[in-house]
């Protein structure tokens, strides 16, 4: 991991190139938005850890505009959430899943078919 400084340049420069790091599924032909396939996946902590250093860079920006504000609560609460996700995280994850979601997984493990992909749930509703 890069240390981050005083440097809002070097800071925003250090963001970019973990943001390039970033697993990305491969999206392929957009069959339709209900396909997993479509979607970009993250690792919980280095979304935790991104989101804690775009914080930082916001809460430096000179002068501290409206906008700087907007995106260090949106990166306040990216923040927040994937440490729920880290605190709740069993060792099979199933705290953090939603419901049907989870039951969906559950019954296919069991039945010794194809594992579904699961959604994370809402923590802030």
């Amino acid at each position: 991991m890069e240390t981050l400084g005083t440097n809002a340049k070097a800071n925003t420069d250090a963001i970019t190139r973990l943001r390039q790091s970033y697993e990305v599924a491969p999206l392929g032909a957009m069959k339709g938005w209900h396909n997993m396939k479509d979607y970009i996946r993250f690792d919980r902590f280095i979304d935790l850890e991104t989101s804690l250093e775009l914080l930082l860079v916001q809460i430096q920006g000179v002068p501290m505009t409206a906008t700087c504000w907007k995106w260090a609560v949106i990166a306040a609460h990216s923040a927040l959430q994937s440490s729920v996700c880290i605190a709740l995280r069993g060792s099979a994850s199933f705290d953090t899943l939603k419901p049907k979601s989870r039951d969906k997984w559950l019954e296919a493990y069991e039945k010794n078919k194809d594992l579904p992909n699961t959604q994370i749930d809402n923590f802030m509703a």
